[in-house]
């Protein structure tokens, strides 16, 4: 008398995503009642291989049989190295060499510093208040020019040590 092989009622697979690849989950595969003995009943894109253990921004990937980890930064926001544009990145893989993850903008041009203070002499006192301030007598526009000139001097200045 030959004894009947029994099977587990359920086998473990591991999912993963038609299009990258990616390992969406394990999944738990029922035997079936139906098919001839030890046929599983299994959704489409599963393997019986074990993913490896993904670490920081990895991400198993089932590509042509085998496994593999990938770079995963999705959903992280990445800058623009030449203007500082945020990109967020959507695909698995590497970032773009053009991308970098903290942005510093490059220092202010001398033209850049001139035009920022002119700016904040122009914003010590609004239109208005300068208007009544020169028709009262108080102060002259060559007063607002030789302060506009004294700043910029002393902003260059500064950018020079």
């Amino acid at each position: 008398m030959t004894k009947e092989k029994t099977y587990a009622p359920f086998k473990q697979v591991y999912l993963y995503h038609p299009e990258t690849g990616e390992h969406t989950g394990p999944y738990d595969a029922q035997l079936s009642p139906l098919d001839k003995p030890g046929t599983y009943i299994t959704p489409v894109h599963h393997t019986e291989t074990t993913p490896p253990v993904a670490g920081k921004n990895q991400v198993p990937v089932f590509s042509n049989g085998v496994w593999s980890l990938q770079p995963d930064f999705r959903g992280q926001v990445w800058f623009d190295k030449n203007n500082g544009t945020p990109v967020e990145i959507t695909k698995i893989g590497e970032v773009p060499d053009s991308l970098v993850a903290k942005y510093t903008p490059p220092p202010p041009t001398k033209e850049q510093l001139h035009v920022q203070a002119a700016a904040q002499i122009d914003g010590l006192a609004d239109p208005v208040l300068r208007a009544v301030l020169i028709k009262k007598g108080i102060i002259t526009q060559d007063d607002i020019d030789e302060h506009r000139t004294a700043l910029i001097h002393s902003t260059v200045a500064s950018t020079k040590k």
